[in-house]
């Protein structure tokens, strides 16, 4: 695969994090598994990851060519320059420079290089590459012709046969959990047009499961984690080693759904079925028999063949529903390993948080001496028990 692979923080680099240390960042341009070129990005770089989006990893890259006007430039000028949309992938790092001159980058991403932005300005060529991650080669190849699941198929071997069936030009490695859901009894049909990535997610999620390319651009499929069975990945508590700088605190049941229906229903499903989940913990703010009442999220699907799996679904969408009645932002100095679903816990006085847990949804990294990761999580205070 591309890249180092190294996507943990050191012991080391932890406890460096919370003192002045001196950043490093990196960039690099592969084909398939060879490395291209290493090269020095700048500090209007950020990376996003957002797990409410098909794509869950993108990438704003900033670099200037020092080569600009000699033969050495990386300007984009034929299809096989480096640079260009061609296949080509990115990888980016973000990291530490240790006292002595070692550094430790940690993989933020495999980024396709979808576009390049060329700016002659007059000291400088900038150049400002946007990709995401190999979800959007998957979209690109798209269906060229109808795509068919045959009846009963296991729906991890169907996820990883559609994938595999796109002609993306890249070598995919698949990581995926176990499942025994299956398919629905009648054929699943997929037209010219369709998005393929978006297809393989929706059916993920309609057993309860995930979808996504990891930092290293594995295809990773595995259940909805319930937060409350993880390990608190940092703590952002005042105080010496604190790495929070700004803080904000969102309570609203705009959209904080507590009770979740989901029905299968259509083509192939004879007798309807239908998945119940709800917030029946007594202590959570959300709990439907309180003063919150019911706030209650529907939806309806064919690839909910049966009624395990429309309660799989209904179980996985309350996962993700609840904690959503509260939530933070946090800017803080950042953490380059942090991930969708990670849990962190949070003590700020005046915000009214002591020990306060939280899981995160989404961030921003940013790659200057003054970029910042901005992170949203929600409060898993009302989860159920693992």
């Amino acid at each position: 695969m591309p890249g180092s692979g190294y996507v943990n923080c050191s012991a080391a680099y932890l406890a460096a994090l919370t003192s002045s240390h001196q950043i490093a960042t990196a960039g690099e341009v592969w084909a398939g598994t060879a490395l291209l070129a290493t090269l020095q990005i700048e500090a209007a770089t950020s990376v996003t990851m957002d797990r409410n989006s098909i794509v869950r990893r993108t990438c704003s890259a900033v670099m200037t060519d020092p080569y600009a006007g000699t033969p050495q430039a990386i300007i984009p000028t034929t299809a096989a320059s480096l640079l260009t949309p061609y296949g080509n992938e990115l990888v980016l790092y973000r990291g530490i420079t240790y006292p002595g001159g070692a550094q430790e980058l940690i993989q933020l991403g495999v980024f396709g290089i979808d576009d390049v932005d060329i700016d002659d300005q007059a000291n400088d060529l900038v150049i400002t590459i946007t990709g995401g991650d190999r979800g959007v080669a998957c979209q690109h190849a798209g269906f060229k012709d109808i795509y068919t699941i045959a009846p009963g198929t296991n729906v991890a071997t169907a996820i990883q046969a559609l994938i595999s069936s796109l002609t993306t030009g890249l070598t995919i490695n698949y990581a995926f959990a176990p499942t025994t859901a299956v398919t629905p009894t009648t054929p699943i049909v997929y037209q010219p047009g369709d998005d393929p990535w978006s297809m393989a997610c929706q059916l993920a999620a309609s057993v309860g499961y995930e979808l996504f390319f990891d930092p290293t651009g594995v295809c990773t499929f595995l259940p909805v984690p319930n937060p409350l069975a993880q390990a608190i990945s940092w703590s952002f508590d005042e105080g010496v080693g604190n790495i929070a700088v700004h803080l904000k605190r969102t309570v609203s049941r705009t959209n904080a759904p507590n009770y979740i229906i989901r029905d299968g229903s259509g083509s192939g499903i004879t007798v309807p079925v239908r998945g119940i989940a709800f917030d029946a913990n007594p202590q959570s703010p959300t709990y439907i028999g309180g003063s919150y009442g019911e706030q209650i999220n529907y939806a309806s699907s064919t690839l909910y063949a049966d009624q395990p799996t429309a309660q799989a679904a209904a179980n996985s969408d309350l996962l993700l529903a609840l904690g959503s009645i509260e939530a933070i932002e946090v800017e803080c100095v950042p953490k380059p390993d942090m991930d969708v679903d990670d849990v962190i816990e949070v003590t700020r006085a005046r915000s009214g948080l002591a020990s306060e847990l939280y899981v995160v949804d989404s961030y921003t990294l940013g790659f200057g001496t003054d970029g910042l990761l901005d992170f949203t999580a929600r409060a898993i205070g009302s989860f159920p028990p693992p």
